[in-house]
C-alpha cells in the first residue's frame, strides 16, 4: 500500500511540473511575441550594433530567436509527455 501512495505522489508531482512548465512556457512565448518587448529588444540590439551586418541581423534575428524558443519549448514538452 505504501508503494502505491508513493507512485500516486510521483504522478501528481509530475503533472504539477508539467502544468508549471506549460504555464511558464506560454507566458515566455507570449512575452516574446508582444510587440512592445520585440521592439525594445530590437532597438537595444540596433543601438549596440557596430556595423551594418550586425544591424541587419538585429532586425531579422528576432524571427530566428522566436523560432528557436518555440522549438525549444515544444521539444521540452514532448519529452516531458513521453
Amino acid at each position: 500500500m505504501r508503494r502505491r501512495t508513493m507512485l500516486n505522489l510521483f504522478w501528481m508531482l509530475l503533472a504539477a511540473h508539467l502544468v508549471f512548465s506549460l504555464g511558464s512556457g506560454i507566458f515566455t512565448i507570449y512575452s516574446m511575441f508582444n510587440d512592445d518587448v520585440t521592439s525594445v529588444l530590437t532597438q537595444q540590439c540596433t543601438n549596440a550594433a557596430i556595423d551594418d551586418i550586425t544591424s541587419e541581423f538585429c532586425g531579422n534575428g528576432m524571427t530566428v530567436v522566436k523560432g528557436i524558443i518555440i522549438a525549444f519549448f515544444v521539444i521540452s514538452w514532448l519529452f516531458q509527455l513521453c
